[in-house]
């Protein structure tokens, strides 16, 4: 992972973070903990809930993980350098046409 260009944090400092999740106490918010739990020692989480509109500095995490592939508040706040990634969980984007394609 120190080989990884994308990330900020060097080998004394977990890379940050931001799990970006529907809800408190909903599907998405019990995955998070599962995996901050498990990976707490390798990575540094935050996990925030777009109901609550939460707020951050675009360059303070390194990965901002989006559990609904659909999702785009994170666009509002800004992510300067950090890897998006999405999870895609289901294939609603295939036949709901209001998704759209999931290539972004």
């Amino acid at each position: 992972m120190d080989n990884n260009p994308h990330l900020k944090a060097d080998s004394r400092e977990r890379p940050r973070v931001l799990m970006l999740c529907d809800r408190p106490d909903w599907a998405f918010d019990f995955c998070a903990r599962a995996l901050a739990a498990q990976l707490g020692e390798e990575f540094s989480f935050t996990i925030a809930y777009v109901c609550e509109e939460p707020q951050w500095y675009a360059d303070y995490f390194d990965i901002i993980y989006l559990f609904w592939w659909a999702e785009s508040y994170h666009r509002k706040i800004g992510t300067g350098s950090a890897v998006v990634v999405k999870e895609v969980s289901s294939e609603r984007w295939r036949i709901e046409r209001q998704f759209g394609p999931c290539d972004d």
